[in-house]
């Protein structure tokens, strides 16, 4: 069981090295692997782009980090919403994964425009590109695996 409740959040928070299980799937253009958080030893298993995005956005949810710029939109009542600790996440170190090499490293600095903005680095070249939306890091990621959308 993860417990952020009694941990002081720091930006840390929204760093991730992200493990790609397999090969970009050329048909739909997606795949599934293991985000990390050495920070916080938690790791989360996704089996999609979307899967991720969503688990994550409940993350940053949760903590408020990265502050989102807009609420979310409902044609009902509004109600002050308590969000919950994704149930994806579970303990891990990076220890735990010292077999494997991380693709990627994900940094998610702001959530402006009901997008994120952030960077990408690509551990073996150390090479860092900026995104300004979820689009974009979905590009910048199947572009890296070789893969077109």
């Amino acid at each position: 069981m993860i417990d952020l409740e009694n941990k002081i959040i720091t930006s840390n928070i929204s760093i991730f090295y992200v493990y790609i299980k397999n090969d970009v799937n050329i048909d739909n253009g997606d795949f599934f692997g293991t985000i990390l958080n050495e920070s916080y030893n938690f790791a989360i298993d996704f089996n999609s782009f979307r899967n991720m995005m969503e688990v994550l956005e409940g993350l940053f949810n949760y903590v408020n980090f990265p502050m989102a710029t807009h609420e979310e939109r409902t044609f009902q009542k509004k109600e002050k919403k308590n969000h919950t600790l994704p149930k994806e996440l579970y303990p891990a170190t990076l220890e735990m994964f010292k077999n494997q090499k991380p693709d990627f490293l994900l940094h998610v600095q702001f959530r402006q425009n009901a997008t994120w903005q952030g960077t990408l680095q690509w551990i073996s070249t150390r090479k860092t590109k900026r995104f300004r939306s979820e689009l974009e890091l979905l590009e910048l990621i199947l572009n890296a695996m070789h893969c077109e959308l």
